[in-house]
């Protein structure tokens, strides 16, 4: 049975009270139109108060890429990929994003007016596994997303620092008992400042923008005393390690060089970072 739903379902529970929409501009999209190629990286931003959306926007062609955050004050934010299609100053687009680890599908419009994009709400309805807009003709686009600097998104949204890993002093105190903990170099480790660290229960936690991100071990994944790989996985975040056993302390200490990668499946970004820590009890 379709479940009817309003645009909330991409946690936009502000687009919906908000009046002077334009359903009477947006018809069912024409036929495409051959749209001039920037490839190149374009940010915009909607903001009020506490609330947020942030675009990033490639258009080759009549295909649009890019990435949609949207975050609002105590409510449950998402974030995700966003690739569609181009029909003259409308585009539909299908948003593929996660909260709070689990991912959903929603189409998405956007109306480009002069140098903006107008981001567009309306009645969905569930059609296989994917929210879709119910009838094209009711979207309403009344929330004006501003071109800025590409260079504020790391800072201000996290969609790329989710990724790109901080340093940290203090053990989580999830984990706990035999353990490994990982730097970028032995000096650092030394100093106590890691990347990396896990238990041998299959918990691992990192560091993303101003949060830490818990992620646990693929089924089979343990740490070998030895050449040893080990992935770990929370939502659209995959890390993998690659390690090598270079001296050990008895049967309960060892230390391990290597290396560390983190990818998105959702964006299909990848950060590679060295490794240098020890696995014991």
């Amino acid at each position: 049975m379709h479940r009817k739903r309003i645009f909330s379902v991409l946690l936009l529970p502000l687009l919906m009270s908000c009046s002077g929409g334009r359903g009477d501009d947006s018809p069912t999209p024409p036929k495409k139109s051959r749209q001039l190629s920037d490839t190149t990286a374009h940010c915009y931003l909607w903001q009020q108060q506490k609330d947020s959306i942030w675009l990033e926007l490639r258009t080759t062609g009549d295909s649009l890429r890019g990435w949609l955050r949207f975050g609002f004050h105590e409510k449950d934010n998402s974030y995700g990929a966003v690739a569609g299609t181009w029909y003259g100053d409308t585009a539909i687009a299908i948003y593929t994003y996660y909260s709070e680890g689990i991912k959903s599908q929603s189409e998405i419009a956007l109306l480009r007016q002069g140098g903006r994009y107008l981001l567009g709400s309306g009645p969905q309805a569930e059609r296989e596994g994917s929210m879709v807009f119910t009838d094209r003709r009711t979207i309403s686009f009344n929330h004006p997303l501003e071109p800025v600097s590409c260079d504020l998104l790391p800072r201000a949204t996290g969609i790329y620092n989710r990724v790109q890993l901080k340093e940290f002093t203090a053990i989580p105190s999830a984990i706990e008992g035999c353990s490994c903990i990982f730097a970028v170099t032995e000096s650092k480790f030394r100093d106590n400042t890691y990347i990396f660290a896990s238990d041998y229960k299959g918990n691992a936690v990192v560091q993303g923008g101003d949060s830490m991100i818990y992620l646990r071990s693929d089924p089979g994944s343990h740490i070998h005393k030895g050449k040893t790989e080990v992935s770990y996985h929370n939502g659209s975040l995959r890390l993998y390690l690659k390690m090598t056993a270079r001296w050990h302390r008895g049967d309960e200490t060892w230390w391990y060089e290597g290396k560390l990668e983190l990818r998105d499946t959702v964006s299909g970004a990848k950060y590679v970072y060295p490794l240098a820590g020890e696995c014991g009890c």
